[in-house]
């Protein structure tokens, strides 16, 4: 692939997650979906019911839920925009507020760990707190933070694992003491969806495979989410679905076929050192030379002498 078509390649993909994303900010501000969401991945309301979830995000109980400011950072030359932020507020006697930042991640290999940036978009909601949500030095009052990542194009080995960051104290000295005070401020949680055919025993999981990767119609999906979930989405949410399903349809396709060579390319490599040590093996016996000599003598490839030379060298004395 020349470079232009290389940088043709990429805008495609721009292109495609960008509508990706444009259509998850739609189906998340359903006021079901996000309940659901929350119910599956916060564990603070995990007990709770969907009804009395939709309070906490929209105490108006209005069908779609507005959000807050998803701008972040802006020191007057760069910021950050987040996909959406949303603020859940839960009664009681003793009144909890949460943070909650909802993320799309169509590339599973970026380019760069995603956690990394997850925990700076976290950061960064929790620094936008001041001001905000507390002012002045009342710190007591800024509100745990919530990052979650839908991942939709998953590689196999990850597909409908869940992977959960939390701030975790340990006392180290002196070690007898008393227990560490524990701050439960901050958690970033990574879902890589595996599709509406892959098989996961958590609900939440299930429910994001089939909400936002079936490969159904508008009505048929209408009638299966209603039917596993209790929820019914308007045409607008049925339309942003729909065209997510549509637009990650041949990149996933592509990523697999992708994803199937590379498996491939592995196991002809691990195949090729393997003839390659029998050969090294028979020849030094039959021929009494060294290693590094019978790599020359029979021309191993550079690209895995060094592992022919390893595996050798660890089965002769």
């Amino acid at each position: 692939m020349n470079d232009r078509q290389h940088d043709c390649s990429d805008q495609d993909h721009d292109a495609v997650y960008k509508q990706v994303d444009a259509d998850f900010k739609i189906a998340v501000h359903n006021a079901d979906i996000l309940s659901h969401i929350i119910k599956g991945f916060v564990k603070e309301l995990k007990d709770e019911d969907i009804e009395f979830i939709k309070k906490c995000v929209s105490p108006e109980d209005m069908s779609r839920i507005e959000g807050l400011n998803t701008q972040l950072i802006n020191d007057g030359r760069d910021y950050v925009v987040l996909d959406n932020l949303f603020r859940v507020d839960i009664p009681g006697e003793s009144s909890l507020g949460l943070i909650l930042n909802i993320e799309t991640q169509g590339d599973p290999t970026p380019g760069y760990p995603l956690f990394n940036r997850a925990l700076f978009y976290s950061s960064g909601v929790i620094f936008n707190q001041k001001g905000t949500v507390f002012k002045g030095s009342d710190y007591g009052d800024m509100m745990k933070t919530y990052s979650i990542w839908f991942v939709l194009n998953s590689e196999r080995s990850l597909a409908n694992c869940v992977f959960d960051y939390t701030l975790v104290g340990e006392r180290r000295i002196p070690s007898d003491g008393p227990g560490t005070p524990q701050h439960d401020m901050l958690e970033i949680i990574i879902v890589y969806l595996g599709g509406p055919e892959s098989r996961t025993s958590d609900r939440a999981v299930e429910m994001m495979n089939d909400i936002l990767l079936s490969k159904l119609g508008r009505k048929n999906r209408s009638e299966m989410i209603s039917a596993k979930y209790n929820i019914t989405l308007d045409d607008n949410t049925l339309g942003s679905l729909e065209r997510i399903g549509m637009s990650l349809g041949e990149e996933i396709r592509t990523f697999q076929r992708r994803e199937g060579a590379e498996e491939q390319a592995r196991k002809d490599r691990i195949e090729h050192i393997e003839n390659y040590t029998k050969s090294v093996l028979a020849t030094m016996r039959r021929e009494n030379t060294g290693v590094d000599e019978t790599l020359d003598n029979i021309c191993v490839p550079e690209d895995i002498r060094e592992d022919v030379r390893a595996k050798v060298l660890s089965m002769t004395p």
